[in-house]
């Protein structure tokens, strides 16, 4: 499997550190959950923490659309303007 642009993209990151949500369906494909993983510990080495600057959610049994979006809506808005 050859090198997703974000994920090097994030590797190559050198600015300051927004606060960033990031999620993924248990349903999505495999991949998708390995890069999702990837994308979370790139950050994570580069200083991002956990529940303070950086949410990672796993919802299982999420899809890749709409109404699984909308379910973690609102926990995002929490993570990100409170």
């Amino acid at each position: 499997m050859g090198e997703r642009h974000l994920l090097t993209t994030a590797k190559a990151f050198s600015g300051s550190r927004p606060k960033i949500w990031l999620d993924i369906g248990s349903s999505e494909s495999k991949s998708a959950m390995q890069d999702a993983q990837a994308l979370r510990n790139i950050l994570v080495g580069k200083g991002w923490v956990l529940g303070k600057d950086l949410a990672y959610v796993e919802d299982l049994g999420g899809e890749h659309n709409e109404r699984a979006w909308a379910r973690r809506f609102g926990e995002m808005l929490m993570f990100l303007y409170r």
